[in-house]
């Protein structure tokens, strides 16, 4: 069978959700093709979740809707590409843990939900782990489209500019950055990332000695837009302290005010 009618075949054919009902198969393109083919969302909830209701109102939108009620199925349907996961903290009874382990194994955008009654802490932990957005239960579903579409926009920016200017390893004062690892060194010390802290740096490294103002921060690192100001400067602040190499040390980010913040170390690609 030439390659031609094999693709038009499982076309045909399609593949299966988790509870064995058809799904045409996923669109084939570049990661940052997010808008550009039908956005395939994930849906990782328990049986029992509101979630299980707005498979139809995405789909009514535009999307292609694949859900799972298990911890195991949501890691077998990352195989399948999805342009985003939206993940029910209820999961598997420890939705960080899952995140932490989601975010381990993937890049794939992330939207957490739970029920209202969990505890804020949460949505900070969450946010800090890599998630995407955060939505308390009930959600509207219009909301929950415009976030996804949002997401996916940044994301295809983010991934435009990462075209742009492909780096992979890169040096700066006294840092070593590995973008494919996200491995920060300084003379053989590692220092931990986290995913938003990774997409920082990276934002830095591609535009040094340039003001970034913050709403360029919130594009390139895929942060909401209703996030405030300070959410950011708390972001750029945890990101300078672990750059700080002593108390007298030069600051590799400078604040400024009015403007936003610019990476002041020279950035060398090897």
């Amino acid at each position: 069978m030439d390659p031609a009618t094999r693709q038009a075949s499982l076309a045909d054919a399609g593949a299966a959700n988790d509870h064995g009902r058809p799904q045409a198969p996923a669109a084939v393109g570049h990661p940052s093709d997010l808008l550009t083919v039908r956005p395939r969302i994930l849906f990782a909830a328990r049986a029992a979740s509101p979630l299980q209701d707005l498979s139809s109102p995405l789909e009514k939108d535009g999307m292609r809707v694949v859900t799972t009620e298990t911890p195991a199925g949501l890691f077998r349907r990352l195989g399948d590409h999805p342009s985003l996961v939206i993940l029910d903290l209820e999961l598997g009874g420890d939705g960080l843990n899952l995140l932490r382990r989601l975010r381990a194994a993937s890049e794939v955008p992330i939207i957490l939900t739970a029920a209202n009654s969990r505890h804020a802490a949460d949505r900070i932990v969450g946010l800090e782990l890599g998630a995407d957005d955060y939505l308390d239960d009930p959600v509207d579903p219009r909301e929950l489209s415009a976030r996804i579409r949002n997401i996916l926009r940044r994301r295809n920016r983010l991934s435009g500019a990462a075209r742009l200017h492909p780096r992979t390893h890169v040096r700066f004062g006294p840092w070593e950055l590995d973008c494919r690892t996200r491995r920060l060194s300084r003379e053989g010390a590692v220092v931990v990332l986290t995913l938003g802290e990774f997409r920082l740096l990276n934002a830095f490294i591609v535009a040094p000695q340039r003001v970034l103002s913050r709403q360029d921060l919130l594009d390139a690192t895929g942060m909401r837009e209703d996030l405030s100001d300070r959410s950011i400067d708390a972001q750029v602040l945890r990101l300078r302290r672990k750059l700080q190499t002593g108390p007298n040390s030069a600051e590799a980010i400078a604040t400024l005010r009015g403007l936003g913040y610019m990476f002041k170390a020279e950035v060398e690609a090897s």
